[in-house]
């Protein structure tokens, strides 16, 4: 077991994706208290209180914000701990020697849990930093809050847990069940965190436990409904407006209940996990390598491939786009494009400022084939085949990336209607495009345009003004073509020299 945990967590801290990931959190952190900022991560009654001016309004901000987004980056970042040895043939022979599941299953998931708790000590890390340089003379009050960020610990070892399950199931082993955990993570955080249901223990973020804090400093400040917002903008000054310090976390016997609920569903998804997890040898008639024709056809159905391949036979550059198209199509289970299906329907028919609220979850749902661009073709060595054949590189990708955005428009055809905007909405498509096609071929990984999606439409559904001035993906967009270009050229003249 000890060797499984230390070799699975070593391969993941040597992956890019963990360095960008905690880049990610230190900059995230860093714009809690941008001085001179326009925009306050926590708003408390603002007409009464003071806002942000001492040590525990940073940690109490932190607290908030990471609370209920750190679950979905956490879900995002772990959930193909099995797959990646399914994918190296390592399951395999693992399973092979003297090892037994349930080292695998224990090891996997302490595995799980120290990468989290890594994420998690960054982010505490980096909220002291910035209290001690913000606020030197309260020192003392900063180390007695700290431990508040202790409250989050029974979810990230519930998270760890349930990744694994996902794991076990092959319909949720890709996007369907990433996003499956965030849109049901985002239901269950609406429904737990301002009110007490049964199913409190499920909300992972704990996000109830800083909400009813926050009520309590108030009103023991003589403000009985305090109004709070998350991300808001303010130009009040602070002067002449009562100071609020927000107290250590007390946990009450509800908030004990919850956490042993959390830790018991983890020990729980474990078991299942242990009596579910497949033989090694389900995998034994696999090829361990795939010619590029069978991972090109491998989303096709079988009845379908016949019909399909008309299209890769045609050499116009329609075709290729219209065999992405269908190779889509084909490559949906026939439940997500119902729910697809209905969910943009709907937006045709909810009021016009409400559009887009529907058709984020829709490109949530829809990811599958975002956070696909780019890599399927470098994974596979498509890429390096096709480097062969004049101008097939230049043709796959203009295929690729048209058919991505028609999809895109289609999408986001309501909004456009309704609203009678096109440039914005263009601009918006173009940019998500490329940038996924950048990630893809750089990283090789879904995880990137993942964690983007979820980051961008949760500032998004949050309030964000992010569809306000299409300057913003004018730039993503040519910055990304522009990595694109340098990135080709630099594998061809890697090529030359070969």
């Amino acid at each position: 077991m000890k060797s499984i945990i230390c070799g699975d967590v070593k391969d993941r801290l040597r992956q890019s994706n963990y360095l960008w990931m905690i880049i990610f959190l230190i900059f995230a952190v860093c714009l809690v208290d941008l001085p001179n900022a326009s925009y306050y991560t926590l708003l408390v009654s603002l007409n009464y209180f003071a806002q942000m001016n001492n040590v525990t309004w940073i940690i109490m901000s932190v607290m908030t914000v990471f609370g209920f987004l750190m679950p979905p980056i956490e879900w995002v970042f772990i959930k193909n701990a099995e797959e990646i040895d399914r994918s190296n043939r390592i399951y395999t022979w693992m399973f092979s020697t003297s090892l037994n599941k349930q080292s695998y299953v224990v090891g996997k998931f302490i595995s799980n849990v120290i990468i989290l708790l890594s994420l998690w000590l960054t982010i505490v890390f980096v909220t002291a930093i910035i209290g001690i340089i913000k606020f030197p003379d309260e020192l003392s009050l900063l180390i007695s809050r700290l431990p508040n960020f202790l409250i989050f610990l029974p979810g990230i070892i519930a998270i760890a847990a349930c990744a694994l399950l996902f794991e076990n199931f092959k319909s949720l082993r890709g996007t369907f069940g990433t996003v499956i955990g965030i849109v049901g993570y985002f239901v269950i955080y609406a429904t737990t965190t301002f009110k007490s249901t049964l199913w409190n223990f499920l909300n992972f973020s704990d996000s109830s436990i800083i909400i009813n804090l926050i009520h309590n400093d108030a009103q023991k400040n003589n403000v009985v409904n305090a109004n709070i917002s998350v991300l808001g903008t303010s130009t009040h000054a602070n002067l002449e407006k009562h100071n609020l310090f927000f107290s250590p976390i007390a946990l009450t016997t509800q908030d004990t209940i919850m956490f042993l609920l959390q830790l018991l569903l983890a020990v729980v998804v474990l078991g299942i996990v242990y009596y579910t997890l497949h033989d090694f040898t389900i995998y034994n008639s696999q090829p361990i390598i795939k010619g590029h024709e069978e991972v090109y056809n491998s989303s096709i159905k079988v009845n379908k491939a016949k019909k399909y391949s008309s299209y890769k036979k045609k050499s116009s550059i329609l075709g290729m786009i219209l065999g992405e198209l269908k190779r889509e199509w084909y490559g949906t289970s026939t439940i997500r494009k119902a729910i697809l299906i209905i969910i943009w329907v709907i937006a045709w028919s909810v009021p016009a400022k409400s559009t887009m609220e529907v058709l984020a979850f829709l490109f949530l749902l829809g990811l599958k084939y975002y956070d696909h661009l780019g890599t399927t073709i470098i994974n596979t060595g498509i890429f390096n085949f096709i480097g062969s054949i004049n101008k097939a590189r230049n043709n796959q990708f203009f295929a690729e990336t048209i058919a991505a955005l028609l999809i895109t428009i289609v999408i986001l055809m309501p909004a456009i209607i309704k609203n009678q905007i096109f440039g914005i909405y263009l601009s918006f498509a173009v940019a998500t495009v490329l940038l996924c096609e950048m990630f893809g071929r750089l990283t090789r990984s879904v995880r990137p345009i993942q964690l983007i999606s979820v980051c961008y439409w949760f500032v998004y559904l949050n309030g964000g003004n992010l569809l306000s001035n299409s300057l913003y993906y004018i730039v993503i967009a040519i910055v990304s073509l522009v990595i694109l270009f340098l990135n080709e050229a630099t594998f061809l003249k890697d090529n030359r020299k070969i």
